[in-house]
């Protein structure tokens, strides 16, 4: 073990939680996903620029929501800023590589059109984000609270929901693909 935790080193986990799982989506979109039948084959640089923008202009709007939801612009903005690029890289670097930036419509589609899903990667794409954001929020809950407890300064307790929420969605949207893709067609 590092000997790192949220609470001591919050930045240097933040930045570590962010690279491991953009790699990690990265890896994914290069292993995984060329075996889904797709109408479009990306080169890998392709990839990397399409994740690279998606994390930046994620980190923009998360940064925007979470300052617009009482994260204070300029004290702790580094920490508000490297938060909303680890959520970034779990709810918009995943839609980036399956999408590319430039078609809203299927942005739209993707993420508030969430009942015309069935390509199984839309589909864990869009409970991904939903869980991750659904976790930060209720992580939210215990800041204000009166505990003193080292976990509840921000972005702590929203970073610990967020990668529950994550986790927990990645395993719902697994579980539910499964059982799917067993079923016998008619």
């Amino acid at each position: 073990m590092l000997g790192l935790s949220f609470e001591t080193h919050t930045r240097t986990c933040l930045v570590a939680t962010c690279m491991v799982v953009t790699v990690m989506h990265l890896l994914l979109s290069i292993l995984v996903h060329p075996h889904i039948d797709w109408s479009q084959d990306i080169p890998f640089n392709r990839k990397i620029l399409r994740a690279t923008l998606g994390l930046c202009m994620g980190s923009v709007v998360f940064y925007l929501l979470a300052v617009l939801y009482g994260a204070s612009l300029f004290d702790g903005g580094l920490d508000t800023l490297l938060w909303s690029c680890m959520m970034s890289s779990m709810c918009v670097v995943p839609g980036a590589l399956l999408l590319g930036l430039k078609d809203r419509s299927a942005w739209a589609n993707l993420y508030l059109g969430a009942a015309s899903l069935t390509n199984p990667i839309e589909c864990m794409c869009y409970g991904l984000t939903v869980g991750c954001v659904f976790g930060a929020w209720l992580g939210a809950i215990p800041i204000p609270l009166d505990w003193d407890r080292p976990w509840q300064v921000w972005p702590i307790s929203c970073t610990y929901g967020g990668l529950i929420g994550y986790m927990i969605a990645g395993l719902v949207v697994t579980i539910r693909m499964q059982l799917t893709s067993s079923r016998p067609k008619r």
